[in-house]
């Protein structure tokens, strides 16, 4: 009851030059933005945005090029090429790696199991993902693990470093550079890199002794 008492005590102001009176509190109102609490450092509308580069942790100055893929729409993009190739898509793994360097990882797929897979090596797939889902950049064949990334790129793609062979070919690894549509088809045809690249290039899928027992491939 006091605070509504003292309240209504209030003497009224009256007020005689109207306008005069909104000028300065107009004027007052603008001082008071700009003098207020200020934003904190570097936050500021005008100030220039920092951005921190990516961590190089690759051996050949390349960034970081592991990534996480979304699984779930992986898997169901490995079972609709399934789908569309005919086959059993059975056992895979895979590897994320920003490729094209847009700061998401491509899906590296090496699949396994007879429909995939010859005496000289297995079929890799690159999925690049979208805003929904993924689609397929390059289908290789005669391809088996270790898969390297590379430290050149070819139109804006890092070259790929893969094994290949067995039975009467014999077992090396080759580089794979992107022509602009893809990665060349048959690993088997491509050249040998030179030895600087190889020791450049960073390792996304180690070779696997069960992989090979699995799909009836010699040792490497």
């Amino acid at each position: 009851m006091a605070l509504i008492a003292s309240a209504a005590a209030k003497p009224r102001v009256r007020v005689n030059n109207l306008p005069a009176l909104l000028a300065v509190l107009a004027v007052t109102g603008l001082a008071g933005c700009g003098g207020g609490s200020s934003a904190p450092a570097g936050l500021t509308s005008d100030a220039p945005i920092a951005l921190t580069p990516k961590a190089d942790a690759s051996p050949g100055g390349g960034g970081a090029l592991a990534g996480k893929v979304n699984e779930p729409e992986l898997r169901r993009a490995v079972e609709l090429y399934g789908i569309t190739k005919k086959r059993d898509p059975g056992q895979y793994d895979f590897a994320g790696v920003d490729l094209n360097g847009d700061g998401r990882p491509e899906a590296i797929v090496l699949f396994s199991g007879n429909d995939w897979c010859q005496k000289t090596g297995c079929s890799l797939v690159v999925f690049q993902q979208e805003s929904v889902g993924y689609r397929v950049v390059s289908h290789m064949v005669n391809v088996r693990p270790g898969v390297m990334v590379g430290p050149e790129s070819s139109f804006g793609w890092r070259d790929l470093m893969v094994k290949t062979g067995g039975g009467n070919a014999p077992l090396r690894t080759v580089r794979l550079g992107f022509s602009g549509k893809g990665y060349p088809q048959n690993a088997l045809l491509q050249p040998e890199p030179v030895a600087d690249m190889l020791s450049r290039s960073q390792e996304v899928m180690p070779e696997s002794p069960a992989f090979a027992a699995a799909n009836n491939q010699p040792p490497s």
